[in-house]
């Protein structure tokens, strides 16, 4: 095997790969001492209050460069009329107005953060934005971490924020949200910024496109 084919073919397996436009970065986030969800009943409400400090920290990450790193989340999210099925309750997130933001040491990752359902399994546990919707929005960045730059410039991605959580004293979504009601608890999440289908056909078409070339080149040769 020649040189020139082992260039080509070198090239071609770096296409495939994702790149920092095609990012597939997701890390796993806990909420710190004092940073709750909090449950409003009257008038269905979930809500992240402010604490005025940070309300998690980034706890695993595929990027190594995350991990350690700190944030706030806050917003007010009206809940919708609550369905059953199986012991499963779920219900959609009707108006949302919620913020999040990632500080590097010296500069914030901000967006606008909205949730689209909640779902409770047989009071056991429950997880907000289930469905696994783009949900971080208007992403904006101007540090150094490649990781957040990736997140904040990945082209055709989604980036998907969700929330796990353990229903105080095994409450079911519908006694959660019981007017008169109000219970918080902690929370831990993740964050995904994935390419879309679309994206990785084309990163997958370009390398397939380079081996075609590097197997034609090594023929002639």
């Amino acid at each position: 095997m020649n040189r020139s084919f082992l260039t080509v073919l070198i090239v071609a397996l770096a296409l495939l790969a994702p790149t920092a436009n095609a990012a597939n970065i997701s890390c796993d986030f806990a909420s710190v001492a004092g940073a709750t969800i909090k449950f409003t009943g009257t008038g269905d409400k979930i809500e992240f209050p402010n604490t005025g400090a940070y309300d998690f920290a980034i706890t695993d990450a595929t990027a190594g460069t995350l991990v350690g790193l700190s944030g706030t989340i806050g917003g007010t999210f009206n809940v919708g009329a609550i369905t059953t099925v199986a012991g499963v309750e779920q219900a959609l997130v009707t108006t949302a107005n919620g913020s999040f933001g990632v500080f590097d040491g010296a500069k914030w990752l901000t967006a606008s953060l909205d949730l689209e359902d909640i779902t409770v399994y047989n009071k056991l546990a429950g997880v907000i934005n289930g469905m696994g919707m783009a949900n971080l929005v208007n992403i904006a960045y101007t540090g150094a971490n490649s990781d957040l730059m990736a997140i904040k410039t990945g082209t055709n991605q989604t980036v998907v924020l969700t929330f796990q959580f353990s229903p105080l004293t095994k409450k079911s979504l519908a006694q959660l949200m019981t007017d008169g009601q109000v219970n918080s608890t902690s929370y831990s999440g993740s964050l995904s910024a994935i390419p879309e289908p679309s994206t990785l056909v084309g990163l997958a078409g370009m390398g397939l496109a380079g081996l075609v070339l590097a197997a034609r080149r090594f023929r002639k040769s």
